[in-house]
């Protein structure tokens, strides 16, 4: 909560933690009856400023490619599946089976 002194309409208090960056108002009713209008034109005006510097950024780190490089696709495996096998002493077991064209 941000302080207020006596005669002080309105206390803003600005501070970052963990990557984020944090606001904090308190306002004098009296003084400032408008503080959610304040609170929203802040908050437009801040992801403004936030478009524009990551427009800014990604303009500078990102160009045009120097060459086309095409990228081979590996042939889709099929999935081993389960399946039941009779013998052995206990009488039954699973093994897995690759599923498709076998010999």
């Amino acid at each position: 909560m941000v302080p207020l002194l006596p005669g002080v309409g309105l206390g803003i208090a600005l501070f970052s933690y963990d990557g984020k960056l944090c606001w904090g108002f308190n306002a004098d009713y009296e003084l400032v009856p408008d503080l959610r209008v304040f609170h929203d034109d802040v908050c437009a005006a801040f992801e403004e400023l936030r478009r524009s510097a990551v427009a800014r950024y990604m303009k500078s780190r990102t160009g045009p490619a120097e060459r086309e490089i095409e990228v081979p696709v590996a042939e889709a495996r099929p999935k081993p599946r389960r399946r039941k096998i009779a013998g052995g002493p206990s009488g039954g077991g699973e093994a897995l089976a690759a599923q498709g064209s076998g010999s």
